[in-house]
């Protein structure tokens, strides 16, 4: 029987890319339709602006292809993961956290819809030119992401290569 791996109902993050910061991002919360979720920096330098970047495009911002390397602009060592649609301005803690609530749209559309978050925040001690570093990526799906399609295979017959379908989602055959 091929079996189809549903994701959580609630959607799913994951960090992807590399930071030039010993910050680190994350997120709390569920990423369905008309939910509020938390995107998180921590391990930043205390008392210092950060800026969330939220893209929709991850291949490409202002026509320059991501990854793009941002030694260009004087963060050596820095790499933008995200288109910059658009941005929120906040400031770190006194624990180098930081913290902004996003909701997403309710509109059951959004279902298996992704878009990309990245921090870009100041430190003193940056090393660069600017003085801002970079955090990781976080890359979101918005729930729920489900199934579709998925095949059975007579289990009486490993040769057999073709199968009825069945609601379900991405197959895998074992054999």
């Amino acid at each position: 029987m091929d079996r189809c791996f549903e994701r959580t109902t609630a959607g799913e993050a994951i960090t992807w890319g590399r930071s030039c910061s010993t910050a680190t991002i994350g997120s709390t919360g569920s990423f369905l339709p008309g939910a509020t979720f938390s995107l998180t920096l921590s391990g930043a330098a205390a008392l210092q602006p950060a800026f969330a970047f939220i893209g929709f495009d991850l291949t490409s911002a202002l026509g320059l292809q991501l990854p793009l390397d941002l030694g260009v602009v004087g963060m050596n060592g820095c790499t933008l993961l995200v288109s910059p649609d658009a941005s929120i301005s906040t400031a770190t803690d006194g624990a180098g956290a930081a913290s902004v609530a996003l909701t997403i749209p309710n509109n059951p559309n959004l279902s298996g819809s992704g878009f990309g978050m990245q921090w870009i925040h100041a430190d003193p001690n940056a090393g660069n030119a600017l003085g801002l570093l970079t955090t990781a990526g976080r890359l979101f799906h918005v729930g729920p992401i489900l199934c579709a399609n998925r095949y059975v295979y007579s289990l009486s017959n490993y040769a057999a290569v073709t199968g009825t379908l069945q609601a379900g989602g991405p197959i895998a055959q074992f054999r």
